[in-house]
């Protein structure tokens, strides 16, 4: 999975959440925070939470999918200076022989 690092520019966090259709579709992979609970007829369901994520000022995220790019509120943000986005190289695998 391809990542991204956001470095935050100004003094203020910023925070943002990884929503399931913009950021766990496009991933392959799903980041929410899920729960099993029960629905108001006894059924189980699956709840699930967008993962939040913030970057603390003058500071940088730990890797993030790079499907964050797609939410609106980054996006808004690397265009206004406030994030810089940068790719984290993939390393190939080293197979055994």
């Amino acid at each position: 999975m391809e990542q991204v690092i956001l470095i935050n520019c100004k003094p203020q966090t910023f925070f943002g959440n990884m929503y399931h259709d913009a950021v766990c579709r496009r991933a392959g992979a799903c980041f929410c925070r899920q729960e099993l609970t029960r629905s108001a007829s006894g059924k189980k369901v699956q709840q699930k939470w967008p993962k939040g994520f913030h970057v603390f000022g003058k500071s940088q995220s730990e890797p993030l999918p790079k499907a964050v790019l797609y939410l609106e509120d980054v996006q808004a943000a690397l265009q206004s200076g406030w994030l810089k986005s940068f790719d984290v190289p993939t390393t190939p695998s080293v197979l055994s022989e």
